[in-house]
Order: C-alpha cells, then structure tokens, then sequence
C-alpha cells in the first residue's frame, strides 16, 4: 500500500488505496485556541483524532462537575464517536455509564460539541447519581447553570447544517456574526434560524 502525504494550508492528506482522509498535524488539542474560522481546521477529523478530542472535552467537563459536586459525581462514564446517529448530538446511556457523539456533526460543530453537548451530557450522569432525575428537570438546570452553561433541552445543529448547505449550494460564505439595526451583534445562524422559525 503506497501512502502520499503533501502539505496544504497547515494540513496534510494521505492517501490509502484512493481514499483521502484530512489528519492533524498539531499533537496537542487546546479547545480555547480554535474558534471562528480555527474551527474549519477540524471539518475533516479522522476518527482518532475526533476521539481524542471528545476525550479532551469529556475530561475537562467532568473534572469540572468534580470541582464543583466532589466524590458525589461518580464514576466517570466512558465516551465513543457513534457514526449511526443522525440528529441527536449525543446521548447519555446511564444505565451503561456511556456517552455517544454524533461523528458528524462533530465534525461540522465541534466547539459547540465540545463546550456545550458533552457538558449537557455529563451533567444528566450527575443529576441521575445525585437526585435520581434522569431527565432536563430542575436538577439538570442547576448543574448545567453551575457549569455556566445555557441550560437547553435541544441543538438547532441540524437546522444549521441545512442552512449552511443552501448557503454553499448558491455561493454564499455566511459570516460568522451580523450587526443588527439597533447596533447589536448576533451569531449569524441564530439570526437566519430565528427569523424562518427553525430555532
């Protein structure tokens, strides 16, 4: 099997048999250094990288429930990429102390997988250990809001994923924020998503 790699914009390819997989070059994974257009460094993570960044994410949230819960937390649930999923971001088996992610829209929304999804999902571990509430009740908020994290039940990731489809299909490169009438700036998507109703 003959592997060609070639350099491009900081990323290589390699070739196997005619497949292309994007793989990093950069060892470390730092979640606070990729934001805006960093993140578009990430659309194409092979699956061992993908894992090792949920890995990164899922330990940062749970040391964080540690700090702020102690012991009571628990032990830590094991995290795994799933390619089956479809529109669910991720989902927290308790009863097998597991968490699946969306490879896909991993892929595409990593930051918000990273710092908002996989919280989301720990902290349904905790209120379960903790309250026995396996649900987006009371206790859930409290911890999602003890993160500092919005306490939302669902992603509007899919909606998204279509917008910036229809986007790219007619030529358009949608900025990441737009500036409002009265001066506000807002995210770009929630803007689009709340005026055709999606979000």
């Amino acid at each position: 099997m003959r592997v060609k790699r070639e350099a491009t914009n900081g990323r290589s390819w390699q070739t196997n048999g005619g497949g292309v997989a994007w793989q990093q070059q950069r060892k470390k994974i730092d979640l606070d250094q990729h934001k805006g257009r960093g993140l578009r460094y990430y659309l194409h993570m092979d699956k061992a990288t993908a894992q090792r960044f949920i890995q990164t994410a899922h330990d940062r949230a749970w040391a964080t429930l540690r700090t702020l819960y102690g012991r009571r937390v628990g032990e830590k649930p094991t995290i795994e990429l799933n390619t089956r999923l479809r529109t669910t971001a991720a989902r927290a088996w308790l009863s097998d102390n597991k968490i699946d992610v969306n490879y896909k829209l991993l892929c595409e929304f990593p930051e918000h997988i990273a710092k908002d999804t996989i919280p989301h999902e720990c902290a349904h571990f905790v209120a379960s250990r903790m309250w026995g509430e396996d649900d987006h009740g009371k206790p859930w908020k409290e911890i999602m809001v003890a993160m500092g994290l919005p306490a939302d039940r669902c992603h509007t990731l899919v909606q998204q994923m279509g917008v910036r489809q229809r986007a790219k299909e007619a030529g358009i490169e949608l900025p990441k924020t737009i500036t409002l009438a009265d001066g506000r700036v807002v995210d770009t998507m929630d803007a689009i998503l709340k005026i055709t109703g999606l979000a």
